[in-house]
């Protein structure tokens, strides 16, 4: 008899050890009901090719017809961007000012919570509905883009030995027409030949062919003219 079992008044200490030897039957069976839930648990487990991942990004694109890259950059692009800037958990918006469109991508702190994100893009939706009004009356958008987390891409890649270019074009394009048959599937390409064009005087540089024949093989088309993008970037 141990000592503890002698004070007066105290139970005996439990001993696992000494009930499963006292038990065997027992213990065999908590191990037995414990290994089949374990293996039931492992086949049951939830299994994803792709893991939920949370894009902190937004496009907000919008249309006014009509204006250059300057009006567009100035009275578009810079409000726009300028009330972004009050979003929570801002950290840059990269902007590309056309004739007649404003692009604007926001990305959001990594340290956003995954959670709180579609909440800021409602913030982002509201806050822009708020300067509506000083924005041009006829003013298309803007239109915003966050549901990036659905898209999946492949980037495919064809070679043939033996076969042309054009007979490896055929092909090609046969198997997109067959992709293009499948639902929510966009295609796009990337042609290998390409032509850049620039007219001579500060952009002579970028021209492929030199002088006269740049303007012979265009057939005079080039002509100089205003800027018709601007792009920029701002930082929090």
């Amino acid at each position: 008899m141990s000592r503890d079992d002698r004070l007066p008044g105290r139970s005996p200490a439990w001993n696992l050890s000494a009930l499963a030897l006292r038990w065997p039957q027992v213990s065999l069976f908590f191990i037995a009901v414990v290994a089949i839930a374990g293996a039931l648990s492992y086949f049951k487990l939830g299994q994803r090719e792709d893991p939920d991942f949370t894009f902190r990004a937004m496009v907000i694109r919008s249309i006014w017809p009509g204006a250059s890259a300057e009006q567009t950059d100035q009275q578009v692009t810079d409000r726009i961007e300028k009330k972004l800037q009050e979003i929570p958990y801002f950290k840059f918006t990269r902007s590309y000012s056309r004739a007649g469109e404003s692009l604007i991508v926001l990305e959001l702190l990594d340290t956003a919570p995954a959670a709180e994100v579609p909440q800021i893009w409602y913030q982002v939706r509201k806050k822009l509905g708020d300067i509506r009004g000083q924005l041009p009356a006829d003013l298309m958008g803007p239109y915003f883009n966050d549901e990036f987390g659905d898209v999946f891409g492949s980037i495919w890649a064809f070679t043939a030995d033996g076969y042309s270019l054009a007979e490896l074009r055929r092909e090609v394009e046969q198997v997109r027409q067959s992709l293009l048959r499948i639902p929510d599937v966009n295609l796009y390409r990337n042609r290998q030949h390409q032509a850049r064009s620039a007219r001579s005087g500060p952009f002579a540089a970028d021209c492929p062919v030199a002088g006269a024949k740049c303007d012979l093989a265009l057939g005079g088309c080039a002509r100089p003219g205003p800027v018709d993008s601007l792009a920029g970037e701002r930082w929090l």
